[in-house]
């Protein structure tokens, strides 16, 4: 979590009028006892 001027410097979020983001690392998604993405499947 960063807040103020140092949420918006991502390429995502540079030109956003943002206050904070939350930014994560993801090893794996499961939607209703699916797998929908494993990082180590991933291209």
């Amino acid at each position: 979590i960063t807040q103020g001027s140092s949420a918006r410097m991502t390429p995502e979020t540079k030109t956003l009028p943002i206050d904070a983001v939350i930014i994560g690392l993801v090893d794996a998604v499961r939607v209703e006892g699916h797998e929908v993405f494993n990082r180590d499947a991933a291209d």
